[in-house]
C-alpha cells in the first residue's frame, strides 16, 4: 500500500497523511505537493507538527534498485490510479481522504492477511521502522535527527536495535 511507504520512507507520522475523524487536515500532505523524478520522488510538507509556522519542507525519498519495494515506482503506480482530486494525497475513489481510524484500520488487518496479529504495531511504527533501519545502516544521528524532523534528541527512542 502507498500510504504505507511513504509512510516508511519519508518518516511519515500519521497526521501527516491521514485526516483525523473531523476531517481535520492541519499537516497532511497534498496530491499537489507530490513531484515524481525519474530518480526520486519529492514530498512537500507545507507544515508539521514541529513546523507550526508553515515554513515548509521537502522529503526526497530516493528510487531503490528493487521495484517491488521502491518508494518512487509505488508512488509512480498509485499516481496512475489516483482519482483527480486537489487535496489529500491519499483519497478515496469519492475524493474523501483517509482518515487516521482507517489507516489504522487497514494496517492492522493488512498485517493479521499475513499471520501477525496483536504485535504492537500501530501508526507510528513506521517512524521507529525507518529510524531503526537507518541506524542498523550506519546513518548517523544527527543525519537521522533531520531526516525524520526530530527538534529534540526524541528520536533516540524511536531507534530499536
Amino acid at each position: 500500500m502507498t500510504s504505507f511507504s511513504l509512510a516508511f520512507h519519508g518518516f511519515m507520522r500519521v497526521g501527516e497523511i491521514t485526516v483525523d475523524c473531523k476531517n481535520k487536515q492541519m499537516h497532511t500532505v497534498k496530491f499537489e505537493n507530490i513531484k515524481l523524478c525519474d530518480a526520486r520522488l519529492e514530498v512537500l510538507l507545507t507544515s508539521s507538527k514541529t513546523d507550526q509556522f508553515g515554513s515548509g519542507t521537502t522529503i526526497v525519498i530516493s528510487k531503490q534498485k528493487n521495484k517491488n519495494v521502491c518508494p518512487v515506482q509505488i508512488m509512480a503506480n498509485f499516481m496512475k490510479v489516483r482519482p483527480p482530486y486537489l487535496g489529500p494525497l491519499f483519497c478515496h475513489f469519492d475524493g474523501s481522504p483517509l482518515t487516521r481510524y482507517q489507516f489504522s484500520a487497514l494496517l492492522k488487518r493488512s498485517l493479521s492477511v499475513i499471520g501477525i496479529e496483536n504485535n504492537g504495531f500501530k501508526s507510528h511504527s513506521f517512524r521507529i521502522g525507518m529510524a531503526t533501519t537507518c541506524a542498523l545502516e550506519g546513518i548517523s544521528d544527527e543525519q537521522i535527527k533531520e531526516m525524520g524532523r526530530w527538534k529534540s534528541q526524541a528520536f533516540l527512542r524511536y531507534i530499536r536495535i
